[in-house]
């Protein structure tokens, strides 16, 4: 059965993240499985193929990550090419190439979202190091930025909650609107810090885990300081996460986050990460869309 045939039969993923490059700039421990800096990633051409075929079965939104996605050569013409299929594009950034590059990539994005995690260089940095590449400050300007060069761009600022900044959660608001960025201009998502890493990068991992108890606690706390709250706050539970976040490696390989698996011991709060491989969309996209379809509908 070919792509087209299948619109006939259900509609595809509404949205897919691309993650277009495993190479990034910074040493964090993702939340995602490990994408390997030498992982190949497809070309540019074969990117636009994939993207052609998720839009005939039916995805309306591209969300294009990594690694860090500002380090594919060619981003801004495949950016434009998903615009033109009337597609809506979102852009996951560390902003630390932003001030570089925003000109070229922004008239084709409709969201932007910028990682801080939390209200100073140093707490920000034990999430995201290391601190010497600044991306505190990158990721400030590039907020400013884009509310002043792009008011029709929908700003996201995403928050990691772990055990090394989730005391300071209800700072990083206040440190926004002193720097000039009002609450309601931007919306803000908190995501329980819950990583899916290999072996090598667990004993990193284990001092940032945060239980769903303490995690919750975040949000009763902000709720308290903060009126109007839910406007333009979203938050993450690991345990709330839905199978619907389908990801592609930068070879094409496709993975679907299924339903959280409950832990054991000390952590017994925080569920696990369980990723699904499906297959290749650049070299058997109609048996990964074949295989999601049916765990879709289990």
């Amino acid at each position: 059965m070919t792509s087209k045939e299948y619109l006939g039969c259900f509609i595809g993923p509404r949205t897919v993240d691309l993650l277009l490059t495993g190479e990034c700039q910074m040493g964090c421990v993702c939340f995602r499985p490990s994408v390997s800096a030498s992982r190949e990633s497809l070309s540019l051409n074969e990117w636009k193929g994939i993207i052609t075929r998720c839009h005939s079965v039916g995805t309306r939104q591209v969300v294009f990550s990594g690694g860090e996605p500002l380090l594919f050569e060619g981003l801004s013409q495949l950016l434009e090419y998903t615009k033109s299929l009337g597609l809506r594009t979102t852009l996951s950034t560390n902003a630390i190439l932003f001030e570089e590059l925003h000109q070229e990539i922004m008239p084709f994005v409709d969201e932007i979202g910028i990682p801080l995690d939390g209200p100073t260089p140093e707490i920000n940095g034990l999430m995201r190091p290391p601190v010497e590449l600044d991306q505190f400050q990158e990721a400030i300007k590039a907020i400013k930025t884009t509310q002043g060069l792009y008011p029709h761009v929908e700003l996201t600022v995403r928050t990691v909650v772990s055990a090394a900044n989730w005391k300071v959660m209800e700072s990083i608001p206040d440190l926004l609107e002193r720097e000039g960025v009002l609450k309601g201009s931007y919306r803000w998502k908190l995501y329980q810090f819950n990583p899916a890493v290999p072996g090598a990068l667990m004993n990193r991992a284990k001092n940032l885990l945060l239980s769903t108890e303490d995690f919750l606690s975040v949000w009763s706390n902000l709720q308290a300081k903060y009126t109007g709250l839910p406007h333009w706050f979203l938050f993450f539970p690991v345990a709330a996460t839905v199978e619907n976040n389908f990801l592609v490696y930068p070879n094409g390989e496709a993975l679907i986050l299924g339903q959280p698996a409950q832990t054991q011991g000390e952590n017994n709060l925080l569920p696990s990460l369980q990723y699904v491989r499906l297959g290749n969309l650049a070299t058997g996209f109609d048996e990964a869309m074949a295989a999601w379809h049916q765990r879709a509908k289990t």
